[in-house]
């Protein structure tokens, strides 16, 4: 069978042939040969409308997703594109390049296809992650159902697309679906405001305790206006608290308190420090260093006036923060703060040492 074969010259022929004919050569050319019938399934034999058989060998060859070859020129992979081959016509030269395009073209085939495999099993190996992790998912998920003790750590605000539960573990609708997550949020919402029920009726409670005792208290000792507007319901709480605090400090009325007129204040005598202008820094820390004479003195005579209770020494600072170089004034005295419980209180006082 006739075939008109179109091919390209390799550069070295097309010198060749312009030097022996003298006239300019171009690098494509067409011949007619005599085609066997086994290269009739070349991807790059064609036959017309009129039937004319031709072998366009600078087109390009593709393969397809699966492997196999794009008679087209099309697909995921090109073979080869524009080929430079047999440097002079004949059959012989023609079948050689033919049967080396289709060993290359087979040798790309094997590759593409192992390339697929490869894809395929990577595939694999995430959806069966995916699936490992879905299921342990499905287990945190169900684990914490079961467990009435169980709370969230956070909850996505509005339609829950993700909920963080202990142990730093963050489920989203990705992995388990929207509705399972909103399903689980409910859950844990309605635990969360059980429990701001619970608090709010805990400290409901602990309030309605403190009234109840000063109720009582003020019936006992609070004076006769006290008692009268008790009864009915129109003393002022902090009037109240502050009887019973009076009352139980009584012990220490003749120990200085200690205010903000007690803090330290610090005299710079640097002539570039303003002392009237510059600001001072105030710090406390309930721990002291040591104690001399005098205010270890005051802190035993507090011991001794109120036993019993909980004593809390502390120092207090102040420096001036000036813009100049250097270090600031700084100076620094103690107090001891007294924590006592009374009922459902713990009242507490600062004294100076």
């Amino acid at each position: 069978m006739q075939a008109t074969i179109t091919y390209l010259l390799t550069e070295q022929a097309q010198r060749a042939q312009m030097m022996a004919t003298g006239q300019p050569v171009t690098r494509k050319q067409t011949t007619i040969e005599d085609i066997p019938a086994e290269l009739l399934t070349s991807p790059y034999a064609k036959i017309d409308e009129a039937g004319n058989l031709a072998f366009d060998l600078t087109r390009t060859v593709g393969l397809n997703h699966d492997g196999s070859v794009s008679n087209s020129g099309n697909g995921c992979a090109a073979i080869y594109g524009v080929l430079e081959a047999i440097p002079e016509s004949g059959l012989a030269a023609l079948q050689q390049l033919i049967s080396t395009v289709a060993a290359k073209s087979r040798k790309l085939q094997t590759e593409w296809q192992a390339q697929i495999a490869r894809e395929k099993a990577a595939a694999e190996n995430k959806s069966a992650e995916l699936a490992a992790k879905k299921l342990a998912a499905q287990q945190l998920l169900a684990d914490f159902v079961a467990d009435p003790a169980a709370r969230a750590i956070q909850i996505d605000s509005g339609t829950p697309y993700w909920i963080k539960l202990p142990g730093d573990v963050t489920l989203s609708r990705d992995l388990m679906g929207l509705d399972a997550i909103s399903a689980v949020a409910k859950i844990a919402r309605e635990r969360g405001k059980q429990d701001a029920d619970a608090k709010a009726a805990k400290a409901a409670a602990k309030e309605q305790a403190k009234l109840d005792y000063l109720r009582i208290w003020i019936a006992e000792h609070g004076t006769p206006s006290q008692i009268a507007r008790s009864a009915e319901g129109l003393l002022c709480r902090d009037e109240a608290i502050g009887a019973l605090s009076e009352s139980t400090f009584a012990p220490l009325d003749g120990f200085l308190r200690y205010t903000n007129d007690s803090r330290p204040s610090p005299d710079c005598d640097r002539e570039e420090c303003d002392g009237e202008d510059c600001p001072v820094i105030h710090t406390v820390v309930d721990t002291v260093d040591c104690l001399c004479e005098l205010p270890y003195a005051t802190y035993a005579a507090i011991r001794a006036a109120m036993p019993g209770t909980t004593y809390v020494l502390r120092t207090h600072t102040a420096q001036h923060d000036c813009d100049h170089e250097g270090s600031c004034a700084c100076d620094s005295n103690y107090s001891c703060m007294v924590k006592v419980t009374v009922g459902p209180f713990i009242l507490q006082r600062e004294y100076a040492l």
